[in-house]
């Protein structure tokens, strides 16, 4: 009997030697990304499963349990123990561990998981078809494999906002009206590509993407600077076409989003903005010069000049000051000034002006396509691919490798 006892008491220390030394600590994520999910807040919850807490060597200093908040120190991971669990971050459900870092909150999960969640966000609510998920599912993987290569910061891969990808963990893997069929559609997209990532001439595609492309694709080289061969513009009338979608019960006709667009502000209100953003004093606004380049009407440079200094920006630097939706536009000013267009210049005179926009001449008007950055995928244009019955890989040859069906690209497992 004594025996026995002796051997349970040093069951029990073993165990306890093997959880302070973080054996049970979960590691085995596949493909793991570190997404930046916020900044101040450093409390998690258990939601689903049991946790650790591990310090910077990996030593488990605490366990909690489902249901259970801990506020995380420095360097501390909240850790799932079997890797299925979820934790509650301000609100919001998130697969896998927690990571608190320099003021960072870091989400790490696989990146299956994590593309359930952006597939959902950036198309998933609407897509006609498996095949047009697909397709984002391939382009956000390889995107995000890009980030793993190029994180944004040492301590985190990505963002989970616009300036990455749209990423809101498990609470936004399901559609706005709880539908299973359509998350379940989204997974199936994710798991039926797992792993596969587009390649151009053997080196991983950065495969950006748009809402919305407004007609033309544009180069990535017009907009950013450097050579994409693979990201050129490309014709994309499919923007500007309906589709019928199913949000897993109702079918329902889509049409075109920002596919037109026209933004009106005041002379003074626009120079106040590019004044404050830019530290660049332009006085009473009294003209707008546009240069247009590339394929898809894409503004590579706007002028503003004033009676206090001139100051150019590109169209994409505009975009984000004045929240236009595209960088494709042209601009239409008052009375004494011009309106240039992507052909030429014309001017609107007095009656002409006045009827196209005010009687005062004090506004400029932008008019026009596409819903972003208007480089690679469309996704409206995906959409409607997808509803014409195209398949995930000839989507991603239209946008990406131009329809040259050539070897230059290629889709295949991540490596």
């Amino acid at each position: 009997m004594r025996f026995k006892y002796i051997i349970l008491a040093m069951a029990v220390v073993l165990l306890m030697l093997i959880v302070s030394s973080g054996a049970f600590a979960y590691d085995q994520y596949e493909n793991p990304i570190r997404v930046q999910i916020g900044t101040s807040v450093h409390t998690v919850k258990a939601d689903s499963g049991n946790y650790q807490v591990l310090d910077e060597q990996g030593n488990v200093v605490q366990s909690v349990t489902q249901g259970k908040s801990v506020e995380l120190q420095p360097g501390q991971r909240f850790s799932s123990v079997n890797g299925f669990g979820r934790f509650l971050y301000e609100d919001k459900s998130y697969r896998g561990d927690a990571y608190w870092i320099d003021g960072n909150m870091v989400n790490i999960l696989s990146m299956e998981q994590y593309l359930y969640s952006v597939v959902m966000r950036e198309i998933g609510g609407y897509a006609p078809s498996l095949e047009t998920l697909k397709a984002q599912a391939v382009a956000s993987r390889s995107y995000a494999c890009n980030r793993i290569n190029n994180p944004r910061d040492e301590h985190f891969d990505i963002y989970s906002g616009s300036s990455d990808q749209a990423y809101g963990g498990y609470s936004d893997e399901k559609y706005s009206n709880d539908s299973n069929s359509v998350s379940a559609r989204v997974r199936d997209a994710v798991n039926n590509t797992a792993g596969l990532v587009l390649y151009y001439n053997g080196n991983l595609a950065n495969t950006v993407y748009c809402a919305n492309a407004g007609g033309h694709t544009e180069s990535a080289s017009t907009v950013w600077g450097g050579n994409y061969p693979y990201m050129v513009g490309v014709s994309s009338p499919q923007d500007g076409q309906s589709f019928v979608a199913d949000d897993g019960g109702t079918q329902t006709l889509k049409t075109p989003t920002n596919y037109y667009w026209t933004k009106t502000m005041l002379f003074s209100q626009t120079a106040l903005k590019v004044e404050a953003s830019t530290g660049k004093t332009i006085g009473t606004l009294e003209e707008v010069k546009v240069d247009h380049d590339g394929a898809g009407n894409y503004v590579t440079q706007i002028t503003f000049e004033g009676s206090g200094g001139t100051v150019s920006l590109s169209g994409e630097e505009v975009r984000s000051i004045l929240s236009l939706y595209s960088g494709s536009f042209d601009v239409m000013v008052g009375t004494s000034l011009s309106a240039y267009q992507s052909f030429g210049t014309r001017l609107i005179e007095g009656a002409d002006f006045d009827s196209l926009l005010n009687p005062t001449g004090q506004y400029v008007t932008f008019v026009g396509h596409g819903y972003g950055h208007c480089v690679g995928m469309s996704q409206w244009g995906a959409c409607v691919m997808g509803y014409q019955g195209k398949k995930y890989y000839e989507i991603l040859d239209y946008y990406y490798n131009q329809g040259r069906g050539d070897d230059t690209l290629t889709i295949e497992k991540y490596r």
